[in-house]
């Protein structure tokens, strides 16, 4: 009696930079799972001249990898085309299409950093024409930019013809239901894998001084850096024993440090990208997440499991917060807000221990142990479905 066949699946990520984010842990860490257990898997990647060393290891784990990474020219031809033809798939995303469809894949999962990513709506078209159900894994979304006519229509029946539609936080669920009217069935939350082992409790730091840490990429007009160095302009923070220590790389990186000049030597400190985000935690006593929008914001997760307590802005990263019990949520992300919270954090510096301990607590409640298999194992059924 022969043994019935694995479901072929095929993962399509829609970053575009050909670099590597926060985005790209689940699909892939599902893809080699699934390749684990026998199942048959394609990854549809932006590629490029250098190759981060996930995709290395997703081709060492045996996914078939498919890059849509054209010359120089035929992307500029691909620009101009976008332009004059708005709603037309362009030459490179066709020809990536068309290289997945020939694996005949039983089920397409596409994820995608935004919702309003312009290649969603054409995959989907495409897949449908061809027959092949699909699935959409969202990242993020932002409740301000609501998807106009004639893309909100489009992108809402790209949306609701899949088999499920996936996001990271039930922030984002709600608005983009809201927006688009999708059917609530057919979404689900999901969650991302952390950079921090559950088992991964650093002791409390000892000393006297307050020291807080502001982790994420350097990109202010969403992780709001900004907003924390404003607030640390203000007299309060002269004489205040604490210091501040910014983790982590990107564009603004020497805009942030000139908004610094001025501050009282030693107040804040750059200390660029850390391989092992623990580590930051086992000399740093509170984070602040002065975010502006956000899919869910892993690193709030991983501060509280790592028994630290929370200071962040009215995002999505709320639903992993509870306000005076595991940190301190802002009532916006603005300099007033801000600055209120940090105060109310600062008055109640004291209960920071206890209060770390209760959000590690809390995120082993919340967060399942294994987000991977779960993932994998919502696709297996879809599969069978």
């Amino acid at each position: 009696m022969t043994s019935k066949k694995r479901p072929r699946i095929a993962f399509v990520s829609l970053l575009d930079n050909g670099s590597w984010g926060a985005s790209e842990y689940l699909w892939s860490e599902t893809a080699r799972l699934l390749v684990k257990n026998g199942h048959e898997v394609i990854a549809c990647i932006h590629g490029g001249a250098k190759r981060p060393p996930p995709l290395d290891r997703l081709s060492l784990d045996c996914v078939s990898l498919i890059e849509r990474f054209p010359p120089r020219g035929a992307r500029l031809r691909d620009f101009v085309n976008q332009l004059r033809h708005p709603g037309r798939v362009d030459t490179m995303q066709a020809q990536a299409i068309g290289r997945v469809l020939r694996h005949q894949p039983d089920l397409v999962l596409i994820s995608c950093t935004w919702a309003t990513n312009p290649g969603l709506a054409g995959w989907c078209e495409h897949l449908q024409t061809a027959g092949i159900r699909y699935a959409v894994l969202i990242h993020t979304h932002v409740g301000h930019w609501w998807p106009l006519e004639p893309s909100a229509t489009r992108l809402g029946n790209a949306l609701a013809k899949a088999e499920s539609v996936y996001f990271v936080s039930e922030d984002n669920r709600e608005m983009l239901v809201r927006q688009l009217g999708l059917p609530v069935a057919r979404t689900s939350v999901v969650r991302n894998p952390l950079a921090i082992d559950r088992d991964t409790a650093p002791p409390w730091p000892s000393g006297p001084e307050a020291r807080l840490a502001c982790v994420g990429r350097l990109d202010p007009a969403q992780k709001g850096q900004d907003i924390l160095l404003a607030c640390l302009h203000d007299a309060r923070w002269r004489d205040r024993s604490v210091t501040v220590g910014f983790f982590g790389e990107g564009p603004a990186r020497d805009r942030l440090g000139e908004l610094a000049t001025g501050l009282r030597d030693g107040l804040v400190t750059f200390h660029g990208h850390v391989d092992r985000p623990a580590s930051i935690w086992e000399t740093h006593h509170l984070l602040v997440f002065p975010s502006r929008f956000e899919g869910l914001g892993l690193v709030v997760a991983e501060a509280q499991l790592c028994g630290r307590p929370v200071l962040i802005t009215d995002c999505a990263a709320r639903e992993l917060v509870i306000d005076g019990e595991t940190g301190f949520i802002a009532a916006s992300a603005t300099v007033p807000a801000l600055q209120a919270a940090l105060d109310r954090a600062w008055s109640r510096r004291a209960d920071w221990p206890q209060m770390g301990a209760a959000a590690r607590q809390h995120m082993l409640k919340l967060l399942p142990p294994d987000p991977v298999g779960d993932f994998a194992q919502a696709l297996r059924t879809l599969c069978a479905s």
